[in-house]
């Protein structure tokens, strides 16, 4: 199992992140497998990249729409959980 299932980053211009991204990942075999109203999701066989509008509306700045999921057999695996 892979420590990380998928990671996400904000921007305020999905169209050109998308093409920024899809020459980045070309030479890697991964292409934009899905796109929807506010976001591109990337990867090979699944998701593993997504962009998505900024979390708070704001201007762009570092971590405004980061967002990491880390790969866990179930939810009760983690030693950390959300109230």
């Amino acid at each position: 199992m892979t420590m990380i299932d998928h990671l996400s980053l904000g921007t305020a211009d999905i169209a050109a992140a998308r093409g920024f991204y899809a020459r980045l990942f070309e030479p890697l075999g991964v292409t934009c497998l899905a796109t929807g109203d506010g976001l591109a999701a990337s990867g090979r066989e699944r998701i593993a990249f997504v962009l998505l509008p900024l979390f708070d509306g704001q201007p762009a700045s570092v971590g405004n729409g980061t967002h990491v999921d880390f790969a866990a057999q179930s939810v009760g695996a983690c030693c950390y959980q959300r109230e």
